[in-house]
């Protein structure tokens, strides 16, 4: 087994999960856009590394309590995220399906994300269909790394932070206060 298969391996292990409620109220609108807010302040600092939806027959009440979205409901629906790396905020998923995030409309397969820092309150649910069962919730499982299991994966690895470096940045401090007479 290579170094990169154990550290893999073992990272897994530690990987951490928590559901984020989005709902969808009494009258959800076609081409509606509604913002997952910034209900978990854990995801701030973290890695997101895959992402999975459920449906009403895989989680039948979401954590406020609300009917979980039907199977029939969830093709009427995608999600939009919102990368924060270096300070930017990027879409870097546009209108993905829902459908496609639903691990056993996919045969058990959970959406992977490589490496990827997101902005809560900045992504969203987007309804694409005017029929969607009202005073329903989206429940999202996002499986993630705290920031000092990636940084310590990135240091094991021999690769540089590419997530929480300061935005602008170039080179090594000492390398920046470095300077060079002409004479």
């Amino acid at each position: 087994m290579s170094l990169l298969q154990t550290l893999q391996g073992n990272l897994a292990a530690i990987r951490q999960t928590t559901l984020i409620e989005v709902e969808l109220g009494n009258n959800p609108q076609q081409n509606q856009g509604i913002t997952f807010g910034n209900q978990n302040s854990l995801l701030d600092n973290a890695v997101i590394t895959s992402i999975e939806c459920f449906n009403s027959t895989l989680l039948t009440t979401a954590p406020s309590g609300a009917p979980v979205i039907t199977a029939g409901d969830i093709p009427k629906l995608t999600c939009t995220l919102v990368d924060l790396s270096a300070g930017k905020n990027f879409e870097f998923v546009k209108d993905y399906p829902l459908y496609n995030l639903v691990t056993s409309n996919n045969a058990g397969i959970v959406k992977e994300i490589l490496f990827r820092r997101i902005t809560l309150n900045k992504c969203k649910i987007n309804i694409v269909d005017t029929t969607v069962t009202p005073n329903t919730s989206v429940v999202l499982a996002f499986n993630y790394w705290t920031k000092a299991q990636y940084q310590l994966f990135m240091k094991q690895m021999g690769s540089p932070d590419i997530l929480f470096k300061k935005p602008g940045l170039r080179g090594s401090k000492t390398a920046v206060k470095k300077t060079v007479k002409r004479r």
